[in-house]
C-alpha cells in the first residue's frame, strides 16, 4: 500500500495504532482532532515522502503534552519528507510562542487569522515553500511595517525570513474594504521571500502591490521576479 487517507480521525484511533504498514507510504492524508494522542500516534507512523495533516481543532486537556508532541512531529523529517499542514478552524491554530515547526513545507490556513499570528507562526516555520492564507484579518497600524532590512516594524517584530518560499496565496476578509495597510503588510512579509515566484492574491491587492512593488525594486530587486496571479 503507498497511500493512506484517514478523515475524522478520533483520539483512540485504531488504524494509526495498531494497523501494519510498509516500510515507507508514498503519501498519507490524516484529517484529525488534534489532541496529544493522536499527535503521537501520528509521529509513530512509519515514515511518508509526503504527509498532510489537517487539523479541525485542538483537543487536549494537557496543553504542554500537547505542544511537546506537536514539536516532536512537525519539527524533524523523521516521519515524512515532506510535510505540509492544514489548519481547518480557528480552534486549531496554534500559540506562535509555543511551536517550533522547522520541518513544515507547506501552511494551509483555512480559517480566520490575524496579520500578528500569521507573522508569528511564519516565523517558526523557517522551511515553508508553500503558503495559503485566504481569510486574513489586518491587526496591525498602517505605519507598522518597514520594507528596508534595517527597520524591523515598530513592535519589534522581524519579518520572517523565507528563503524557500515559492508559492504563496493571500487575501483579506475585509476585500471590499481593502486598506492600504494591507498591501503594506504584504509587501513586508514578501521582501523576505527572496525566492518567492507566485503571489496569488485579489486584482484590488495587485494593483497596489505594483505600485508598491515598483517604489521599493531597487532595494529588494527579487521583487521583480515574482508573477502576480488571480486568488482562486
Amino acid at each position: 500500500m503507498g497511500r493512506l487517507h484517514v478523515f475524522q480521525c478520533p483520539q483512540n484511533c485504531v488504524l494509526l495504532s495498531k494497523a501494519i504498514y510498509p516500510p515507507k507510504l508514498h503519501r498519507a492524508v490524516i484529517e484529525c482532532a488534534s489532541g496529544t494522542g493522536t499527535l503521537e500516534k501520528i509521529s509513530g507512523l512509519v515514515p511518508s515522502r509526503e504527509l498532510t495533516v489537517i487539523m479541525t481543532h485542538m483537543d487536549s486537556d494537557d496543553m504542554g503534552s500537547y505542544y511537546r508532541a506537536a514539536n516532536k512531529g512537525f519539527g524533524s523529517g523523521a516521519i515524512a519528507d515532506r510535510l505540509s499542514l492544514v489548519l481547518r478552524t480557528r480552534r486549531a491554530v496554534p500559540d506562535p510562542a509555543r511551536i517550533n515547526w522547522t520541518h513544515l513545507a507547506a501552511l494551509n490556513v483555512h480559517t480566520s487569522i490575524t496579520t500578528t499570528t500569521l507573522l508569528g507562526l511564519l516565523a517558526k516555520m523557517p522551511n515553508l515553500d508553500r503558503l495559503s492564507a485566504t481569510h486574513l484579518i489586518s491587526s496591525h497600524r498602517s505605519d507598522e511595517f518597514r520594507v528596508s532590512h534595517h527597520h524591523p516594524s515598530k513592535d519589534g517584530q522581524l519579518r520572517p525570513m523565507l528563503p524557500q518560499a515559492r508559492h504563496v496565496a493571500l487575501r483579506f476578509v475585509a476585500e471590499l474594504s481593502l486598506h492600504h495597510r494591507d498591501a503594506g503588510f504584504v509587501l513586508y512579509l514578501i521582501t523576505g521571500m527572496t525566492a518567492l515566484k507566485s503571489l496569488s492574491t485579489t486584482p484590488t491587492m495587485q494593483a497596489r502591490l505594483a505600485k508598491l512593488v515598483a517604489k521599493h525594486a531597487s532595494e529588494h530587486p527579487h521583487l521583480q521576479q515574482i508573477r502576480l496571479a488571480a486568488a482562486a
